[in-house]
């Protein structure tokens, strides 16, 4: 008995692993699928944004011709002046914004840049004469296959 129980736990194991393993199958072919179809899937999006925004405007057309007694061209005129001041405070906003954005980025960057450059050269002291003359050529026969790939 304590054997059938083994192996029925054996298998249960199996199959909780398999289902796992499936799971994880399944989550990279749609990550797999995504990149390959990533423009019908942006296109999608886009048109899905596009139709949830006609569908406010038009809401919000229909509400002003409710509670104003406005006619359909007034309404329309109305909605359009609305969303353009909506859209010009946004913006005014995000104009406000990025300065503050390109200083924080750009002290990030540096601070990136400073510590590659401490790295390499660290790495360069840490290298025997041979191995930075080893360095100096595959950089130079770097350059130069690429020299010839552009101009050949």
């Amino acid at each position: 008995m304590a054997e059938y129980m083994i192996l029925k736990l054996k298998k249960l194991n199996f199959i909780d692993k398999l289902q796992d393993n499936l799971s994880s199958f399944i989550w990279i072919l749609l990550i797999l699928f995504s990149i390959l179809n990533l423009d019908v899937l942006l296109h999608s999006l886009l048109t899905l944004v596009h139709m949830a925004f006609e569908w406010i405007e038009l809401g919000l057309e229909k509400l002003i011709e409710h509670l104003f007694h406005t006619s359909r061209k007034q309404s329309q005129v109305i909605v359009f002046y609305l969303l353009l001041s909506i859209g010009s405070y946004l913006l005014y906003c995000l104009c406000r914004g990025v300065p503050d954005l390109y200083r924080h980025y750009k002290s990030r960057l540096m601070t990136v840049c400073l510590r590659y450059k401490a790295s390499a050269w660290l790495y360069w002291q840490d290298q025997a004469p041979i191995g930075k003359l080893k360095l100096i050529a595959a950089g130079l026969l770097s350059v130069k296959l690429l020299y010839f790939l552009i101009f050949s």
